[in-house]
């Protein structure tokens, strides 16, 4: 999604990890998570740019494998403050797991992506996770997964079907793109082929979703005032075993 945003120069921030591992740039100079977990109020979003690494054209924000500290959700607000101010857009890649950090995010959000594979079993565990997030989010959508093996689809519900069971604006349906998971192998960004189908599907929901432009002055920080650690209880509370689903279960 970072790589086929329109606009250029926007940070991609990553609360689950990993993306650096994905871009081939775990070896890359730059801060991670770990290091902003004392981070507090406002931050520069020009400070928080440069002290990122930068991976084809993307800052990215991942985490430290080699350090297991905890962000706390006060951090994670004072850097997604910082990457939304003055515009552009910021992605976020949450884990499968309730906290007041996830909280804290969740409430920051625009547009959440609820991506569920075209199951039974994956709908059921989506739902109450949907039930939960609706309220938390401005704008819940699902974007379906088919059914079957990668490359051969087959079976299933139908993408409409799944998002009607769920209550939520279908997104579009993520396709199997053979070209992004050879890219995996080498660290080349999935859907950077701009004649791919996953390159067609970001193009397509970036065209759909109108950019909300830059966050008014003093919103990002008031955004999530609740209490993220009582939220991050209540998600845990309502959800279940259905935050951490079994292989091929839906995530946020």
């Amino acid at each position: 999604m970072a790589v086929l945003h329109p606009e250029s120069g926007n940070p991609s921030v990553s609360l689950g990890g990993g993306l650096d591992v994905l871009l081939g740039g775990e070896q890359a100079e730059g801060l991670r998570w770990p290091a902003f977990a004392r981070s507090r109020g406002r931050m520069a979003r020009r400070a928080l740019e440069e002290a990122l690494p930068e991976l084809h054209g993307l800052r990215l924000l991942s985490w430290d494998r080699s350090d297991t500290a905890e962000v706390p959700p006060q951090a994670v607000r004072a850097v997604l403050g910082a990457a939304r101010r003055g515009g552009g857009t910021v992605v976020v890649d949450l884990p499968r797991r309730a906290g007041g950090e996830v909280a804290e995010a969740l409430a920051q959000l625009d547009l959440a992506l609820l991506v569920v594979p075209a199951e039974l079993r994956a709908v059921a565990a989506a739902r109450r996770m949907a039930a939960v997030l609706a309220p938390e989010v401005r704008d819940l959508r699902v974007a379906v997964r088919p059914a079957g093996t990668p490359g051969a689809p087959g079976g299933g519900l139908a993408p409409d079907a799944v998002a009607a069971l769920l209550g939520l604006d279908l997104a579009g349906v993520v396709p199997y793109d053979p070209a992004a998971v050879e890219a995996q192998e080498t660290g080349t960004p999935p859907g950077s082929g701009p004649r791919g189908p996953l390159a067609r599907f970001c193009r397509e929901l970036w065209g759909r979703v109108a950019s909300p432009g830059p966050v008014p002055e003093g919103e990002a920080e008031a955004r999530g005032r609740e209490e993220p650690a009582r939220r991050g209880d209540l998600f845990r509370a309502a959800l279940g075993d259905a935050w951490v689903p079994a292989p091929g279960g839906a995530a946020a």
